[in-house]
C-alpha cells in the first residue's frame, strides 16, 4: 500500500498511526522517522531514563517538558525555559554547566522555581503552583523508570509503556457549553490525536 500526502503534517498521522499499530511503514520524500517531534520526544525520554551523558540528558529534558502538552507554551519556549534554568542551577551551584545532572536539578527546588517562572511566566500563585507539581511529577516518573531500569527483569517494552503512560493536559471544548475543560491525557493519547 501507498499513501501519498501534500504536507509532512499530513504524514504524521498516518506515521504515527503506524507506530501504535505496529504496523511497519517506510517515508520517502520526507524527514525521517527519527527526526519527527514525536519519535524526538520518546528517544529523548529514553535518553533521561538510561542515560548518563549529562549533556545529552539536559537537551533530551528540554525535548520532553512539555511532551505531552502541560504548560501550552510554544514548543521552543519548553527547551529555552529548561536551558536558562540549567545554567542558573549550574551558576548557583558553582557546576560547569555540562556536569550538571538534569534530574538531580528537577529535584532541587531552586531548579524548580526558576524553570517554573520561565515555563508560567509568573513567579507565584495557582499557575505558579500547578508548574511546580507538574515538574515533580516529570521528576517523579522519570526517577520511577531510571530506577526501575536497573531491574533486570525491567524490559524495554516495560520502559516504552511508562514513556507512553506519562501524562500532560489537553483542553477539551464541551460542544453544548462551548467551555473549554482541562483533562489529563497520556503521552500515548497524545499521539493518537
Amino acid at each position: 500500500n501507498a499513501i501519498l500526502t501534500r504536507t509532512n503534517k499530513e504524514q504524521h498521522a498516518f506515521e504515527t498511526a503506524c507506530i501504535i499499530r505496529g504496523v511497519p511503514y517506510a517515508r520517502k520524500g520526507a524527514s525521517s522517522f527519527l527526526g519527527s517531534p514525536e519519535t524526538k520526544a520518546f528517544l529523548s525520554y529514553v535518553q533521561l531514563a538510561t542515560g548518563d551523558d549529562h549533556s545529552k540528558m539536559q537537551t533530551a529534558l528540554g525535548e520532553v517538558i512539555n511532551k505531552p502538552n502541560r504548560f501550552f507554551i510554544a514548543p521552543d519556549a519548553g527547551v529555552t525555559a529548561v536551558n536558562d534554568a540549567l545554567s542558573a542551577y549550574a551558576r548557583r551551584n558553582g557546576q560547569d554547566l555540562k556536569s550538571v545532572n538534569p534530574l538531580v536539578a528537577l529535584g532541587d527546588p531552586f531548579f524548580q522555581s526558576v524553570l517554573a517562572e520561565k515555563l508560567t511566566r509568573v513567579r507565584a500563585g495557582f499557575k505558579f503552583q500547578k508548574a511546580i507539581e507538574k515538574l515533580e511529577e516529570i521528576q517523579r516518573g522519570i526517577g520511577e523508570m531510571q530506577a526501575n531500569s536497573e531491574n533486570p527483569q525491567y524490559t524495554t517494552k516495560d520502559l516504552f509503556d511508562e514513556i507512553l503512560a506519562m501524562t500532560g493536559t489537553v483542553a477539551v471544548t464541551d460542544p453544548s457549553t462551548g467551555r473549554a475543560q482541562f483533562v489529563e491525557q497520556t503521552f500515548r493519547d497524545s499521539l493518537k490525536a
